[in-house]
């Protein structure tokens, strides 16, 4: 796993993301990524097949945005949104709240946080699959999902539109619009691959 650090018009994203060569076709408009292999999408199919992954995450004096790595209800958010928390709430997008929470670990120079749902009967949560960051180029399209002072799944598109920093610190300006409570949240690829984390 490797990591790298984005910047958005107004937010600072950072990746996690999995390493493995990313191959692109453009004559059929596919990405591989180890084994797994994927056309362009359109925002429409992403939002519908990747939604169900983006959690609001509420702390006491913060609400942000996470979503799903693992089935077992492993997740990444940013760090500030669960920064001193007590007691976290995760809600899904059908509105079903989580109350025990655990975190994993954290990483506060790069504002990232892993937690887990606890004591969860069947764990069954639909995952994200991680992109890479050394594949981002300027000018690509991308796509934010998260909640937006507290509106639970929101979308939003843009581009990148400038690429700073070096592979250990890898900044991405976006005009991908975000607000508060976005936090967290994934920046999609049009091939449905996270390539950032909104911070």
């Amino acid at each position: 796993m490797k990591r790298g650090w984005f910047a958005s018009s107004w937010l600072l994203l950072v990746a996690v993301l999995f390493t493995g060569g990313l191959v692109t076709d453009g004559a059929s408009q596919e990405l591989t990524q180890g084994s797994i292999r994927r056309q362009v999408k359109t925002v429409q199919d992403i939002v519908r097949e990747q939604e169900q992954a983006i959690v609001m995450v509420q702390s006491e004096s913060f609400q942000g945005t996470g979503f799903f790595v693992r089935p077992d209800g492993i997740l990444l958010t940013a760090y500030h949104v669960i920064k001193g928390s007590r007691r976290l709430t995760i809600t899904l997008c059908d509105k079903t709240a989580y109350q025990d929470v655990q975190i994993l670990a954290v990483d506060p120079e790069k504002d990232l946080a892993v937690l887990q749902l606890k004591h969860v009967r069947i764990p069954h949560f639909p995952v994200v699959t991680l992109g890479d960051s050394d594949q981002v180029t300027k000018g690509e399209e991308v796509i934010a999902i998260g909640n937006p002072l507290g509106l639970s799944c929101t979308v939003s598109t843009g581009i990148i539109s400038a690429i700073r920093g070096d592979k250990a610190l890898a900044l991405f300006q976006t005009t991908a619009a975000a607000s508060p409570g976005n936090s967290g949240g994934p920046l999609f690829n049009l091939y449905a691959f996270v390539i950032g984390i909104l911070t």
